[in-house]
């Protein structure tokens, strides 16, 4: 009976280890991911715009902070940004709802601090009927050369780069 137990715990070990490799191997096919906040920045001047919406009305946009999850490769990495925008207007000018699509501009830069490139993009949102202030959050996905950084801005009219 002893044989048998001591078969039986040799059997579970070896089962458990196979189960841990194999789960180890899972893991390093994912992707690994780290903060990299620090490769975006905003500069102050465009970091707060007043912008029309679709029935005219202005509102004002800024920042509210800015985070980044980054995935590295070889070559580049690839940021995706999360975007945190306070968006307010005036009740007294009109209080019903409406459209609005705020544009962005990124310069890519690269390690020698030199503009590689631009890339424009927009976020459409709404604000509700009597609501004065709305916190969306905008996600865009843009990649950098592998010492590169990114910097953001807010536009006060839309403009096609890409």
């Amino acid at each position: 009976m002893n044989k048998r137990f001591s078969t039986t715990a040799l059997s579970r070990a070896v089962l458990g280890v196979g189960v841990l490799a194999l789960l180890g191997a899972c893991t390093s096919l994912r992707p690994v991911t780290y903060d990299c906040s620090n490769l975006v920045s905003a500069p102050e001047l465009g970091s707060r715009i007043n912008l029309a919406a679709e029935a005219g009305q202005i509102s004002t946009i800024r920042l509210n902070g800015v985070s980044a999850i980054c995935e590295q490769d070889d070559e580049e990495v690839d940021i995706e940004l999360a975007i945190g925008l306070k968006v307010s207007r005036n009740l007294q000018d009109g209080a019903e709802a409406a459209l609005l699509e705020v544009p962005f501009i990124a310069a890519i830069i690269d390690e020698r601090e030199t503009v590689m490139s631009h890339e424009s993009f927009s976020y459409r949102m709404a604000f509700g009927d009597g609501i004065d202030v709305i916190y969306p959050l905008v996600r865009q996905d843009i990649s950098v050369p592998k010492d590169g950084r990114l910097v953001i801005s807010l536009m006060p009219k839309r403009i096609d780069l890409n």
